[in-house]
């Protein structure tokens, strides 16, 4: 006697820490092609730039990098999460079932969700890189890019600058008054990346 497809599909018995593995290494694959694409837009070609930390921790600089994209991403998972596996088996539960569901088809639906909730991250990674890095240029070229950060050089030169990102290695930025980008190795170069406040950009602003 022959068994069916259903019958032999085995359910997806994964423990916890090996669903958080399978998807922090997903969130980095994520966070590597914002990065990449990002970076393009500026001709930079970030892998050559970068360490194993860097490309660790390139997802979590990802949502970082804007509190306006961490509040989005998180909105988004918990609305996700809350759709998938909270309402939507209570709506399912209050439906009457003309015959009973086993372990595999449930299991099938819920890695069917899954693979829903990871094409909808994959976009919203993929929308991060393509925005910022397109908006980035934009300003580039049109001289539209406001300072950032004071850089301090260990040779006692001074630099305002707008940061287009950093890593463990170099900093990332547009000098002011000019469209050039600029790659600085931090090591042995520069002594401090000070953070220029907003209302001191408003201060300067309206001096002028």
């Amino acid at each position: 006697m022959t068994q069916t497809s259903a019958d032999q599909a085995q359910p997806l018995d994964l423990s916890l820490q090996e669903y958080l593995s399978l998807g922090y290494i997903y969130l980095v694959i994520l966070g590597i092609i914002s990065d990449v694409l990002y970076y393009n837009f500026l001709d930079i070609e970030i892998l050559r730039y970068a360490t194993i930390l860097d490309i660790l921790i390139s997802p979590i600089n990802t949502l970082m990098s804007d509190l306006k994209i961490l509040g989005l991403f998180t909105l988004f998972i918990g609305g996700m999460y809350a759709i998938v596996f909270i309402i939507s088996p209570k709506l399912k539960k209050d439906k009457p079932e003309s015959k009973p569901q086993n372990k595999n088809d449930l299991t099938q639906k819920k890695a069917g969700s899954l693979v829903f909730l990871a094409i909808m991250i994959f976009s919203m990674f993929l929308g991060f890189g393509l925005g910022r890095g397109a908006k980035t240029r934009s300003q580039i070229k049109n001289g539209e890019l406001k300072p950032s950060h004071t850089l301090l050089f260990k040779n006692g030169e001074q630099q305002v600058v707008r940061s287009l990102g950093t890593n463990s290695n170099y900093v990332f930025y547009v000098p002011e008054d000019t469209r050039d980008i600029v790659i600085a190795p931090i090591s042995d170069n520069i002594s401090q990346i000070i953070p220029i406040h907003k209302d001191e950009q408003e201060a300067d602003d309206s001096l002028e």
